[in-house]
């Protein structure tokens, strides 16, 4: 965490419906019961495991984290897939309520994980 990211969240947790943050303490809710604990990228830590049709986590609505079309930000993301879909496109950040016509900040597309 040399970068001082705005928010950080591990998604390590074994139980529960938070996700906590920690950095400033943003913590996100857990949405539809993703399987918790699975395994990690390494043996000190667990992962979330998300079915990819209705499980997601969801950040809180906070200052801290208003993206400007004009202001320039990153995003780091590890992620491992287990689908053989040619082409699969999954958004990854949005602004807003979380529905299908919400603004696309960030998205990600990946070909059979090679992307």
């Amino acid at each position: 965490l040399d970068d001082t990211p705005l928010g950080y969240w591990p998604l390590s947790e074994n139980s529960g419906s938070i996700a906590y943050e920690s950095m400033l303490g943003n913590n996100a809710t857990y949405s539809n019961s993703p399987s918790l604990a699975q395994n990690g990228p390494s043996l000190l830590e667990s992962s979330v495991l998300l079915n990819g049709s209705n499980q997601y986590v969801l950040s809180p609505s906070s200052p801290t984290f208003a993206m400007q079309a004009s202001s320039a930000w990153s995003l780091e993301i590890w992620i491992k897939t287990t689908f053989s879909n040619a082409s699969i496109r999954t958004f990854m950040i949005c602004r807003g309520t979380g529905g299908v016509n919400e603004d696309e900040v960030a998205g990600l597309t990946l070909n059979n994980g090679l992307d």
